[in-house]
């Protein structure tokens, strides 16, 4: 239900990974369901299974989009991996579940363009954040060293996706860090929230207005910021023509660098 010109703007401020109902939202209610769990004192292995149907009952209030149920899969399998003890590796966890997720949908690797972004945004992360992270010292106030790890997030995640998002949109955006530095920590309000939200309505619709309002309030800024930005010309820049031979260097040149620290470098990377 947005209109293109949103949408638009919100490709120019690079946010679009959070209008998607795919990894990031599912990534944040596992992530929220497990230390729940966690704090209850349940075992690794009901976490599990509760986290399961919470994906679900999820699943179902949202009409079973395809992106969140290839999502909802890959963040299960991750976690299958965990709690059955057989890797505690995140780098082979992602690479595996992604072999699973093209097993059971050879075609996904060339028309499921929200798996590839997902997958290669993941890998990104897992495989720069911990160089980026050396690089810089961790500050000691809470609010600094949020910043600085949400820049290094959406550093990470776009290093591997950088030449997909400008060949099939043709949008460079130098904001990005920005923006996500101002408006991510948000959405994990706005997600549980609307859940929460939409629970109470049938139970006490009265006090589901409590909710409402500030996500309201929440939702509007951010729409806000997204229309701000993206009106300032020199924090984006449109590209007509992409040279496909110099996305195949560039991704080459990826590959590159991560065998060369993976394999022959064995301290350059965390584990």
């Amino acid at each position: 239900m947005l209109s293109d010109d949103l949408k638009l703007n919100f490709s120019k401020t690079g946010l679009s990974h959070i209008i998607a109902i795919s990894g990031m939202h599912i990534g944040i209610i596992i992530f929220l369901l497990g230390y729940m769990f966690y704090t209850m004192g349940f075992s690794r292995k009901l976490i599990f299974y509760q986290i399961c149907i919470s994906l679900l009952f999820y699943n179902i209030l949202i009409g079973f989009p395809a992106s969140a149920l290839r999502a909802s899969l890959m963040g299960l399998i991750i976690l299958y991996l965990f709690k059955i003890g057989r890797i505690n590796n995140i780098k082979q966890s992602v690479i595996i579940a992604g072999f699973f997720m093209v097993l059971a949908n050879p075609l996904s690797i060339r028309y499921d363009t929200g798996f590839i972004y997902s997958f290669l945004a993941l890998l990104g992360i897992v495989y720069f954040y911990p160089r980026l992270d050396s690089f810089l010292k961790t500050p000691e106030k809470r609010i600094l060293k949020y910043i600085r790890d949400v820049f290094l997030v959406s550093i990470s995640a776009q290093i591997f996706i950088f030449p997909l998002i400008v060949n099939n949109f043709g949008i460079v955006s130098f904001s990005f860090p920005l923006m996500n530095v101002l408006v991510l920590w948000s959405l994990p309000i706005i997600l549980v929230g609307a859940i929460l939200s939409y629970f109470l309505t049938f139970i006490f619709p009265i006090f589901s207005q409590f909710i409402f309002a500030p996500l309201s309030f929440l939702i509007f800024s951010l729409l806000h910021a997204v229309n701000f930005f993206a009106g300032i010309d020199i924090l984006s820049m449109e590209i007509e023509v992409v040279n496909q031979s110099l996305i195949i260097l560039y991704y080459l040149t990826i590959l590159i660098l991560v065998f060369y620290n993976s394999f022959l470098k064995k301290d350059s990377f965390s584990k």
